[in-house]
């Protein structure tokens, strides 16, 4: 009996200080949201990054991020206008995936590739999208195409 009266307030006396104690490991500050962020773009003080599948803006000092896309299919891929008004980004919102443009802030998505294989690789000084697809290319290696707002596509050599 005595064993067992000593067990018990042994165990009262480890659960009070673990009661205790457990304000001592918890920090004082609060841990920022992790989680797993990929092809980040930066223009500025914006940070428009892929996550969850869709498209997140975040200003660079920090703050939380809100959502830019919301669609059905996967955004990724991001690149931001010299302007820093428009965003261009990889989508699979109609089969493969194709380069679709937005404006930063969001709105409605406009296909600017019917490639099936072009990815947007950034902006030439003058605003024009540049992607490579191997839509024209004779060898296996992709080619670079300059899109311009109408449509129009220019190839650049390697």
């Amino acid at each position: 009996m005595l064993i067992h009266k000593n067990v018990r307030q042994l165990a009262y006396v480890a659960a009070f200080c673990l009661f205790c104690a457990a304000p001592l490991f918890s920090s004082a500050q609060e841990q920022p949201h992790r989680g797993y962020y990929r092809y980040p773009a930066i223009h500025g003080d914006t940070i428009i990054f892929t996550s969850e599948g869709d498209l997140w803006s975040v200003n660079a000092q920090g703050g939380s991020a809100r959502r830019v896309t919301s669609n059905t299919g996967y955004e990724w891929r991001t690149t931001i206008s010299p302007d820093g008004q428009t965003v261009a980004f990889l989508a699979e919102y109609e089969g493969p995936p194709e380069v679709y443009t937005m404006p930063v802030n969001g709105g409605l998505p406009q296909r600017r590739t019917w490639d099936g294989d072009a990815r947007p690789q950034g902006w030439t000084p003058d605003g024009r999208l540049v992607v490579s697809t191997q839509r024209y290319s004779t060898l296996p290696d992709p080619k670079l195409v300059l899109l311009d707002s109408h449509g129009g596509r220019r190839h650049r050599p390697l």
